[in-house]
């Protein structure tokens, strides 16, 4: 399957090591002692990485790049962690090349979240239930990690919202409104104003949303969580944005 390479990296990346295809990753597979037919292949451009969609609910992660490997091995870190501290499913890693790429298990369940939108917006008591269940989680992921188990190679901010200085520096290229940009200038003047306390800092997933979840496609619980990518030591109240 053919990739932009422009959908993956940005010049920060560092040196863009060569487009995966079906074979590459088959014969990659190979060599760890998984036997996947390259039909059965899918890849897909992500930040600095390639998701490889494989049978039987499996997934392939490739860096693109050095940024990449590092973002793919912070990842895993921290799902081990919460795989031994919390009750709630997140990806397995099933196996991990000295290459850097690795395998995981999905989460089982559907990850469809328009459909669950559009699913909850007609439905009460199932939002209220898969909110109780989400918040049940986050309370885990919140209380069960400790700083001293990620503190020196988690970053301490999420990656969004980005930092102030480069908003203000692109704000002024998409809005031409002074009065608006002023308005905007006075939110992030207090934004960077918030003390966060010791005992807010959490592993905050940074990116939580309906997409990031694995749901029963019948019941509607969720199963677990995914795409710790983002993680960080930080504001709680990132997770509740």
């Amino acid at each position: 399957m053919a990739v932009a390479l422009s959908e993956l990296v940005d010049a920060a990346g560092g040196e863009l090591r060569p487009v995966p295809t079906a074979e590459t990753v088959a014969a990659a597979l190979r060599r760890a002692g998984l036997n996947v037919a390259p039909a059965r292949i899918i890849i897909e451009a992500r930040d600095d990485r390639w998701l490889v969609r494989l049978p039987d609910d499996r997934l392939a992660w490739f860096a693109a790049n050095a940024r990449g490997e590092q973002r793919l091995k912070k990842e895993r870190r921290v799902l081990r962690l919460l795989a031994a501290r919390c009750s709630f499913r997140v990806p397995q890693i099933a196996c991990e090349s000295d290459a850097g790429w690795d395998v995981r298990d999905a989460v089982p369940g559907i990850a469809d979240p328009w459909a669950l939108y559009d699913r909850i917006r007609g439905d009460a008591a199932l939002a209220r239930r898969i909110g109780a269940m989400v918040g049940a989680m986050l309370a885990e992921q919140h209380t069960l990690i400790r700083k001293s188990d990620v503190a020196e190679w988690l970053p301490a901010r999420p990656d969004w919202p980005e930092p102030t200085a480069g908003l203000r520096r692109d704000l002024p290229h998409v809005i031409d409104d002074r009065a608006l940009l002023a308005e905007i200038d006075g939110v992030l003047d207090a934004y960077d104003r918030v003390v966060v306390a010791a005992n807010d800092r959490v592993l905050v997933h940074g990116d939580l949303g309906l997409h990031n979840m694995a749901v029963d496609p019948v019941a509607g619980e969720v199963r677990g969580l995914f795409d710790y990518d983002g993680a960080s030591w930080a504001d709680r109240h990132h997770d509740f944005r």
